[in-house]
């Protein structure tokens, strides 16, 4: 019979055993890797995200802090902002080989059996649908983004782990799941995919300053991780190319192909914007169109200036849909202007399915008399190039405020193509997103050069820009209004006689002196 001193001691080892396995496998047994990391835990905004290099500790702290959630010694729970379990949540990654081999093997090494249901791990995990289940009902259930959109629908869920960029249409339909809830997200990733939407959601948005409150993100480079020597990241390092090494080693949004135009349009105030004014109407003007079945009709509104420079100044991003709302459109755009030529591609040609005419025809039959653009890709590019780059003895038409950080503050200078900030905002975000295609394996990268051709992806105003600048649009004078008895009429009839090219009247498709 043991006695009272005893019994006491074995209840209080009992009491001190029961609250350490209580914490044990959240924050009790786990470091963070740096300072940011503790900032994470601490972040109250109900999507976080870690955009950071390869082997950096981004899961490590993401597994944590849900190990935490799912046990109730969240920092967050333990200051009453947070619900207490039982909760749900769910962890998406890559594919299922990542799961089984990675993310289920560490998260068993951090979760406290005793928590679980049955007491053990064996017990608590299905194999069969890769759920973890507690022993107050809560469980992660661990999905792949290999699966199919619809398998994400139809339950409610108190968070989710995004482990590396999720597929835009997994991560809205995950979205849907939290509003009952007010769910979180974790976002955890290696920009490895270069500039996709999450940096147009998220990092674009922090760099500038305008990033929804609700959100939070960190960066850190492999430097950070303290448990990582600086020796060790520099000998591995080594050997990747600049690209590579700041996406690998910092974290960083960066296109592998390269962008096309280069890094100095990126910048919103950069010399191709500018900001609306009227286009005076003795300025001549194009009209560039791309069309296509299944993405927006893309159309812009160029116009040129003495000096012969570019001023992009509407854009139309319209439908798939009928060429007559478009053609109504271009004539709003064009405020009774009289454009020098509607350019369009060539695959305008081909017939739609829906309204069994083609888009070259509609639009003639809409009264808009297009021309089919030059087809030389590589020119178009060149061309634009040429236009964009920085011309240091051009007196502008119309001067515009540089950003003299960035650019000469020489009263002379600049590019001579400028696309409006307000009216073009579309055009804008394809150009500085144009990048050179790339291969979808890396086993064809490797045995290839890289393609010499642009990505087939949000460039459609882009191409209505080049079909335009290929018929080398430059500024002219309008002759004078001349007398009703001296005008110009189509020729009829070929002209008799060899001596008819030199008295002025040329060809059949050619004017003559009525």
């Amino acid at each position: 019979m043991p006695s009272a001193l005893e019994q006491t001691d074995r209840i209080y080892r009992r009491t001190v055993k029961a609250h350490v396995d209580r914490i044990k496998g959240a924050l009790w047994d786990y470091e963070p890797v740096n300072e940011k990391a503790e900032q994470f835990h601490n972040s109250t905004a109900s999507t976080r995200c870690l955009f950071c290099a390869n082997q950096s500790g981004k899961s490590t702290t993401a597994r944590a802090d849900v190990a935490a959630f799912m046990q109730g010694t969240h920092p967050l729970q333990l200051r009453g902002l947070a619900p207490m379990p039982p909760l749900e949540w769910r962890v998406v990654t890559l594919d299922y080989p990542t799961l089984e081999k990675h993310h289920i093997p560490e998260y068993k090494k951090l979760v406290n059996p005793l928590l679980l249901r049955g007491g053990c791990w064996e017990k608590a995990f299905s194999s069969r649908n890769l759920i973890v289940h507690y022993k107050d009902g809560g469980f992660i259930e661990h999905m792949s983004y290999e699966q199919d959109v619809d398998k994400f629908a139809a339950v409610q869920r108190d968070g989710t782990w995004f482990d590396e960029e999720p597929p835009r249409a997994i991560w809205d339909e995950c979205q849907m799941r939290h509003m009952r809830r007010k769910g979180r997200n974790i976002l955890t990733m290696t920009p490895d995919n270069g500039c996709t939407w999450v940096w147009d959601t998220f990092d674009l948005p922090w760099q500038s300053g305008t990033l929804d409150p609700n959100v939070e993100c960190w960066r850190w480079s492999l430097y950070e991780n303290k448990f990582i020597s600086r020796e060790e990241v520099d000998k591995k390092s080594a050997g990747l190319d600049e690209v590579t090494r700041r996406i690998k080693i910092f974290g960083e949004f960066m296109s592998r192909s390269g962008l096309i135009f280069g890094a100095q349009y990126w910048n919103p105030r950069a010399p191709w914007t500018y900001n609306a004014f009227d286009i005076p109407k003795e300025w001549p003007v194009w009209v560039g169109i791309d069309t296509s079945n299944r993405k927006p009709t893309a159309v812009v509104f160029l116009a040129v200036s003495p000096s012969g420079e570019r001023w992009v100044f509407d854009e139309i991003y319209h439908g798939p849909g009928p060429m007559q709302k478009i053609a109504d459109m271009i004539r709003v755009k064009l405020r009774g202007r009289e454009p020098q030529g509607y350019l369009i591609d060539w695959s305008s040609k081909g017939q739609d399915a829906e309204y069994g005419v083609s888009y070259y025809d509609d639009l003639i039959n809409c009264g808009v008399p297009v021309t089919l653009a030059l087809k030389d890709p590589r020119d178009r590019i060149g061309r634009l190039w040429r236009i964009m780059a920085w011309d240091p003895a051009l007196k502008s038409d119309h001067p515009q405020a540089y950003d003299k950080n960035i650019f000469p503050a020489e009263a002379t200078g600049g590019p001579r193509l400028h696309v409006c900030a307000q009216t073009c905002k579309m055009l804008v975000w394809q150009l500085s997103r144009y990048v050179w295609d790339d291969f979808v394996s890396y086993k064809t990268a490797d045995r290839r050069d890289q393609p010499d051709r642009p990505r087939k992806k949000d460039d459609d105003l882009v191409d209505a820009l080049g079909y335009i600048e290929m018929e080398s649009p430059a500024y002219f004078v309008r002759p004078p209004a001349q007398d009703p008895d001296d005008h110009w009429s189509p020729r009829e009839e070929e002209p008799s006689g060899t001596d008819a090219w030199w008295s002025g009247d040329y060809g059949k498709r050619g004017w003559r002196a009525a």
